[in-house]
């Protein structure tokens, strides 16, 4: 089972978490927000238990109960999340475009390669 969290709340996380339930072995665990607020009303929308609510990045990243993270920001904030993400051992699916720069992906490359997990757009 990969238990997933998502970092964004717009029309496009509600299509991906509707089409995740025809999927097996896909959990949806965990929603990142900047503030408790927005994690909380997304929680409560899609059934996200109390520890599954993360206030920033860096709190999803010490996340030891998530193993991917669907990254749904604006894209200039792309590389800086995945990075964190990456580099915390989880594994990183973002939207399209994934990076503003060739520069900006190959880091996100990179720091997924050293780290042993998997970067997907």
């Amino acid at each position: 089972m990969i238990r997933l969290a998502v970092i964004g709340r717009n029309f496009v996380v509600d299509n991906m978490i509707k089409a995740m339930k025809f999927v097996s072995g896909i959990e949806l665990c965990g929603i990142c927000s900047r503030t408790a607020e927005g994690a909380e009303e997304f929680a409560r929308r899609y059934g996200i238990g109390a520890g599954g609510r993360y206030v920033g990045v860096d709190a999803l990243a010490a996340a030891d109960d998530i193993d991917a993270v669907y990254i749904a920001t604006p894209n200039i904030f792309h590389e800086e999340q995945a990075v964190k993400l990456l580099a915390s051992g989880k594994h990183v699916l973002v939207e399209k475009p994934a990076a503003v720069s060739a520069e900006a992906y190959e880091h996100m490359s990179e720091t997924a390669k050293y780290n042993g997990v998997i970067l997907m757009e």
